[in-house]
């Protein structure tokens, strides 16, 4: 977090005026746009009062910051948290880096919190739906054993 707030603060120092919530252009700011994709959505990311080149570096630098946490966070590609996946289901201890072991405590925090209706621990069950390959088909659901059998490995571990 401590990455995204110095990557945002690029921009602010220049900032003249408040921005208006309906896109006018208020005491004279200038206005940057850039829209990316990630984590499966639209990014959309205004600056006011920032010339185009320290625009263009803060996008820049947000970019790849989102890209790289996209790919370290997916639990399906080539990122730390695959691979960490990929450890524990082998049944081995694994350390996480500081960013993921923050992001992992908290998502308990909030299944425990939640009483279990978010639940960071759903993998396999995304897996038997298809959805971690755009591969779901509500005309095929998974076999009901599948599922009730993934229940009952899955009771208790988040």
């Amino acid at each position: 977090m401590m990455m995204l707030a110095a990557i945002i603060a690029v921009g602010l120092p220049g900032c003249h005026g408040d921005p208006d919530p309906a896109g006018r252009d208020l005491a004279g700011s200038k206005q940057q746009h850039r829209t990316f994709l990630t984590f499966g959505t639209v990014i959309d990311v205004e600056l006011y009062g920032v010339d185009r080149q320290r625009a263009d570096t803060a996008f820049g630098a947000l970019e790849d910051y989102f890209a790289a946490v996209n790919k370290d966070w997916y639990a399906y590609g080539d990122g730390e948290l695959a691979h960490v996946n990929q450890a524990i289901s082998r049944g081995e201890t694994v350390t996480l880096s500081t960013p993921l072991a923050q992001l992992t405590r908290r998502s308990l925090e909030l299944f425990r919190r939640s009483g279990g209706l978010f639940d960071p621990a759903i993998g396999e069950l995304v897996k038997l739906w298809r959805f971690h390959d755009s591969g779901a088909d509500p005309a095929n659901p998974p076999d009901a054993a599948e599922i009730a059998a993934w229940l009952g490995r899955h009771e208790g571990v988040a």
